[in-house]
């Protein structure tokens, strides 16, 4: 009669989960490596008279898990990006009077409509 062995999952596969010092440290590392290889390609891409948004867009095939691979986990860098759209338009919203609300109110409800 052959010997009954409990099933245990393979070890790899069941890593603990990181805590949460943890994983703000992976995370802070990622915006550093973001923010340092945005840094080198803007500087040289302005060199050659090309916009930052080139640059922006131009790092993040680069580092992406696509090209170099130094970023596997996009969809943390995409809730990083959505957070920091919220914070710009609350930056724009902080610019705003309400008079020019009370101007511009049709336009950017139609603008709101359409998105």
């Amino acid at each position: 009669m052959p010997l009954a062995v409990p099933m245990v999952p393979y070890a790899p596969l069941c890593r603990p989960a990181p805590t949460i010092e943890v994983a703000v440290v992976l995370i802070l590392q990622k915006l550093v490596t973001i923010l340092a290889v945005a840094v080198v390609v803007v500087a040289i891409l302005q060199r050659l008279n090309v916009p930052s948004v080139a640059g922006f867009i131009i790092t993040g095939a680069l580092i992406g898990p696509n090209a170099l691979g130094l970023i596997e986990n996009v969809h943390q860098v995409e809730a990083l990006a959505e957070a920091g759209i919220v914070l710009l338009l609350f930056g724009i919203g902080l610019e705003l009077s309400l008079e020019s609300l009370r101007r511009l109110w049709r336009p950017i409800l139609i603008g709101a409509g359409y998105q």
